[in-house]
């Protein structure tokens, strides 16, 4: 039986903007600072749904069984996952857990 382990989280990336970014923040004595009184923030919000199966070798087998357990599933989005659907083959048929 191979856990899964599932992340759902929410991060922030640096814009990517030159111009932008040249008005967010100011550089003096080689030391980055944010500009006072800014109205627009240096970082856009993403969220990310991955998944792995906890596994450090492949075995040569026809079918492998896995399991999905509270415990391997790490999340800080506040939302709740009530369906979890994996396509480990690409098909248009789906696992439902």
């Amino acid at each position: 039986m191979v856990p899964i382990l599932i992340l759902h989280a929410k991060y922030h990336k640096p814009i990517e903007d030159s111009a932008l970014v040249t008005s967010l923040i100011t550089e003096q004595n080689g030391q980055m600072h944010d500009v006072p009184n800014r109205s627009t923030s240096l970082y856009e919000a993403y969220e990310i749904f991955s998944f792995s199966p906890k596994k450090n070798r492949v075995d040569d087998l026809l079918s492998q069984n896995f399991r999905i357990d509270t415990d391997f599933f790490r999340s800080n989005t506040g939302k709740s996952i009530t369906t979890i659907e994996i396509d480990f083959d690409y098909t248009t048929s789906w696992l439902f857990c």
